[in-house]
């Protein structure tokens, strides 16, 4: 192989070293996406309840995740030598046909792997063909044309609600999360991203703040959901500013841990919220997929924070981890971002115009596309 091609090989892998398949639930079969270079090759080795495809050419980070599927249970993603193994966990001996095919890239430079499982698995021909691409197994069958690729998911959780206005400054907290989460909802829907709001109003899930916050939490896993992002609002002294977005786990120092209280509802009720919260953060640093995924999110907070930053031209404080119970249950990339300081007395007005608001949902949806692909 020439040296030109070997650099072009190690360019397409960063340019996917963070992809992650995207999963979509029909009716009698699940379907994965993933994006990859067109040098790549596949191979299938189908097990008992496992089925691992290999992808010779490209090493992709290991990563691995849990799959709301009829399917499937789970993925793995790792580097074998110079390939990557792609390894799905079945709910149940493999028995049901599947198929694998290749697709056009969205952004004409690659192709997308697609593998359908089921009883009524698709097959599709591919219009590009990467050099000697197939599989081993001998029941992928023919079908009728694939169809319309599964649509990406987001959930936008507008902070606070009802009887809970949340920070009261130079605005109200609850109004400016609501109004910047349809302002999202409206430019994500306009790039074909299916979106839910956990709330359009003026309400609470339930009047009960730990049953709110697990409310819409859950919202997070209800199907196949890509991304949660919960919008909140900022407070503290009068010169603190800034943006800053949050993963869960456990808090890094007192004003931290404080926050965290704050958002899980303050006072004794926030304090116990965030005690169990932490501990739950700790429980979990021993797990695989857990951790997988947190690591998804940490990347996701990567591309929204600094697309805030840059776009708003704020000052940056940074991606922090706090035992939050919004994105406490989440299997799926989850963030919470606080869009500003509604207590500064520059930012805190800045929220209260709509126009700075639509930046905000503009930089937010930046962020969010940028991590799913979407052109």
């Amino acid at each position: 192989m020439s040296l030109f091609r070997v650099l072009l090989l190690v360019l397409f892998a960063l340019n996917w070293a963070s992809a992650a398949p995207r999963v979509g639930q029909y009716d009698g079969y699940t379907r994965l996406v993933l994006d990859l270079p067109k040098e790549v090759k596949y191979f299938i080795n189908e097990q008992k309840t496992t089925l691992t495809v290999r992808l010779t050419g490209i090493t992709l980070p290991a990563s691995s995740s849990q799959v709301s599927s009829n399917e499937i249970k789970s993925y793995e993603i790792k580097p074998s030598g110079k390939d990557t193994l792609w390894t799905l966990q079945l709910l149940r001996p493999l028995q049901k046909k599947y198929t694998a095919f290749w697709l056009d890239g969205t952004d004409g430079k690659g192709v997308r792997l697609v593998l359908d499982l089921g009883d009524k698995s698709t097959g599709g021909q591919s219009s590009v063909q990467p050099a000697a691409a197939k599989t081993t197994s001998a029941k992928t069958v023919k079908a009728p044309p694939a169809p319309k690729k599964p649509r990406l998911r987001v959930v936008i959780d507008a902070g606070h609600g009802g009887h809970d206005p949340g920070m009261v400054g130079y605005i109200v907290e609850e109004e400016v999360t609501l109004d910047v989460a349809l302002k999202l909802r409206d430019l994500l829907r306009k790039n074909d991203v299916e979106v839910i709001l956990t709330r359009d109003e003026d309400e609470a899930l339930n009047a009960d703040k730990r049953a709110d916050l697990t409310a819409r939490a859950n919202m997070a896993n209800a199907g196949t959901v890509n991304v949660f992002v919960s919008i909140h609002v900022n407070s503290g002294p009068e010169s603190a500013q800034g943006i800053e977005t949050f993963i869960f786990g456990e808090p890094q120092g007192p004003q931290t841990r404080a926050l965290a209280v704050k958002e899980n509802g303050g006072g004794s009720v926030g304090e116990s919220i965030t005690k169990q919260a932490s501990s739950y953060a700790q429980s979990i640093l021993g797990d695989i997929l857990v951790q997988a995924n947190l690591t998804l999110s940490k990347q996701l907070a990567d591309k929204v924070q600094n697309a805030m930053v840059q776009q708003l031209n704020a000052s940056n404080r940074g991606i922090k981890a706090a035992p939050l119970m919004v994105l406490r249950v989440a299997r799926t990339p989850a963030i919470l971002v606080e869009i500003g300081f509604g207590t500064h007395p520059v930012e805190g007005r800045k929220l209260g115009n709509p126009a700075y608001r639509q930046q905000i949902a503009e930089s937010i949806a930046f962020g969010v596309m940028n991590f799913l692909h979407v052109k």
